[in-house]
């Protein structure tokens, strides 16, 4: 559990706590903004297309709270 505390404490770190913040990120908050990033698959001219788009701003901020690429 040692990957999660970590993580948790780049959310906090970049985000707070409802503690200090009522609006402060939460894990739950984090999955459900995870939960929107998904694939999108495209038909054009009989070729399937499949790209992720990017993240939004919410995402890229947990993202980069979590310390991910």
């Amino acid at each position: 559990m040692q990957v999660v505390r970590e993580r948790r404490r780049g959310l906090v770190a970049a985000c707070g706590t409802t503690d200090d913040d009522k609006r402060a990120v939460t894990v739950e908050d984090a999955l459900r903004a995870f939960a929107r990033l998904c694939l999108l698959t495209y038909y054009v001219q009989g070729t399937v297309v499949t790209r992720l788009p990017p993240p939004d701003a919410r995402q890229k901020a947990i993202l980069d709270a979590l310390g991910t690429p």
